[in-house]
């Protein structure tokens, strides 16, 4: 067990180079440190160290990253790293990759009073993609972490990385990513809202809050496959999709794109949800989520009077499922029905 006085030197040092913002001389030091441990690991079992694998807390170097500053914000390494304001020469991805390589325990604890994790910290600061990629993919170092763990991790007010992200009004380049590495979109429908100390579900969910965003021009820009509303809309219907019908979408392999879930497509194919999608289907099937019915109005007239919707899913061509998009509007909220019964010539019941 590494010499509790010695961690805290070691983190102290850490700290000062932190706070002169020499990230240089910071990556140096935590290299050396971390090189000691290997040559250590080799020494006791003749089989080289294991760092990336997190083979417990007791080396110094996870010992460092794991102590908590007791003399300034009783953090971890990883998360005053991450709480570095994004205007304030913060640290380079790549050390922060290393530095949660190191230890990947500290991904997942929580700040002492704050009780955000690392990435809450990062995305509340602004930090760019580069640096919330480095947190995700470091959880690939350890064999009991998920992607899905950190994803769906509550901060106190019980908002995850997506939820913080879209309230804050992120970047869509981090937006999408976060909802990219989602593997069952289910971070799309928890809300932040409390009902008994838990997520309510289906209720003031990501979408509502990206569609805030746009409500000045809401709309505009639905007809560009890279706006941020119109991909929140068609994720968080393949999501809806799982959670309705999750025998017939999570483990389909689809035979396009309208017809794949989240269950086992690449990224390549999320990427064409947004283009072989039904926009008119897919708002109609998440028009509850939007949260404002007056948004969701809004939005359903744009695709309407500009025909961002695929006609042939009016009334002759359904879904896995069995729908169409006149089927889907029957069984929701939405005021246009009557606009949505005049775009296709129906020729049978």
């Amino acid at each position: 067990m590494p010499n509790k006085y010695n961690v805290r030197a070691k983190r102290l040092s850490l700290d000062n180079m932190s706070r002169k913002r020499a990230w240089g001389t910071f990556q140096s030091s935590f290299s050396e440190l971390s090189a000691r441990n290997d040559a250590e690991d080799g020494d006791a079992d003749g089989a080289g160290g294991d760092l990336k694998k997190g083979k417990g807390d007791t080396d110094l170097c996870q010992a460092v990253v794991l102590c908590r500053n007791h003399q300034t914000t009783h953090r971890t390494l990883l998360h005053s790293l991450c709480d570095i304001p994004s205007d304030s020469s913060p640290p380079p991805s790549d050390l922060i990759y290393i530095v949660a390589s190191a230890c990947p325990r500290s991904l997942l604890l929580h700040e002492s009073g704050g009780d955000r994790t690392p990435l809450h910290l990062a995305i509340g600061q602004t930090a760019p993609s580069e640096t919330i990629k480095a947190l995700i993919e470091a959880a690939d170092n350890v064999n009991n972490l998920k992607r899905q763990d950190l994803l769906l991790a509550l901060d106190l007010k019980l908002q995850t990385p997506l939820q913080l992200a879209v309230r804050m009004g992120a970047g869509d380049g981090v937006v999408k990513y976060l909802v990219n590495q989602d593997v069952d979109g289910s971070s799309l429908l928890i809300s932040v809202r409390r009902k008994k100390n838990r997520p309510q579900q289906h209720a003031g969910v990501p979408l509502k809050y990206v569609a805030l965003r746009e409500s000045i021009f809401v709309g505009e820009g639905l007809d560009n496959p890279q706006d941020l509303l119109r991909f929140m809309i068609v994720r968080t219907f393949r999501a809806k999709l799982n959670e309705r019908f999750p025998l017939l979408y999570k483990n389909s392999d689809g035979c396009d794109g309208e017809n794949q879930g989240y269950g086992n497509q690449t990224n390549s194919a999320l990427d064409n949800d947004v283009n072989t999608t039904c926009l008119l289907q897919a708002t109609i099937f998440c028009y509850d989520l939007i949260g404002s019915s007056k948004i969701a109005s809004s939005i359903l007239s744009y695709i309407i009077r500009n025909e961002i919707f695929h006609r042939e899913r009016l009334d002759s061509r359904q879904d896995r499922a069995g729908n169409l998009t006149l089927h889907i509007a029957c069984h929701s909220d939405t005021p246009k029905f009557d606009q949505i019964l005049r775009l296709g010539d129906r020729e049978s019941d």
